[in-house]
């Protein structure tokens, strides 16, 4: 069952040897061209332990924002077809690096969580012919120094830098949830500590 990141979700804390079988998440790290106003599907495969509610989420770096990708409200643009996202009606704003992600929603622990290597999507407008992969390449925005205003393109160095702040995120998710948690149960000795390590967060 894949249900929507709640950020009120009480928080299970288990030790690592209690951990679930990890997540296993593959996610093509392609490029993908379109034209304004065609379609994009975006692949994501999971394969976990289906006695375990998980959330699921898509979230997208663009050259000067990041973000969760709607999925709620914004039906008639964003739809899921077995993990993998579609998007209508292209924009030029719609280009970005997409990532999906896994969490087992009642713990937290190594393991239990997992980041997609991302996939980019261009999208042009009409009126711009590119003949070339290699004009098509000089198109892109490059990316961007400031983390904040990140726009990764194919480089490893750029996809790693990528992982890392999506991690970030990550992380602050489950900080939040842990708070609540702790709010709920004062003998808690605290949230755990967490690291990104390889695509996914590692707990201590």
């Amino acid at each position: 069952m894949i249900i929507r990141v709640s950020l009120f979700t009480p928080v299970i804390m288990e030790n690592k040897e209690n951990c679930p079988p990890g997540l296993s998440l593959h996610q093509p790290d392609d490029i993908i061209w379109r034209i304004g106003g065609q379609s994009a599907s975006l692949p994501c495969n999971i394969a976990y332990d289906t006695n375990r509610n998980i959330d699921f989420l898509w979230f997208v770096f663009k050259q000067d924002a990041h973000h969760s990708v709607d999925l709620m409200t914004q039906q008639h643009k964003y739809s899921l077809e077995r993990n993998s996202l579609n998007i209508n009606s292209l924009q030029a704003n719609d280009s970005g690096v997409y990532h999906c992600a896994a969490l087992f929603r009642d713990v937290v622990c190594s393991g239990a969580q997992e980041i997609g290597q991302g996939t980019t999507l261009v999208v042009r407008g009409k009126s711009i012919e590119l003949n070339t992969y290699k004009e098509i390449q000089h198109f892109l925005v490059i990316y961007h120094s400031d983390v904040t205003n990140l726009f990764a393109v194919h480089s490893l160095l750029q996809k790693n830098k990528v992982r890392v702040q999506f991690g970030a995120v990550v992380q602050e998710l489950y900080g939040k949830r842990n708070l609540r948690s702790n709010k709920k149960n004062p003998n808690h000795s605290g949230p755990a500590q967490n690291k990104v390590r390889d695509g996914h967060i590692a707990f201590s």
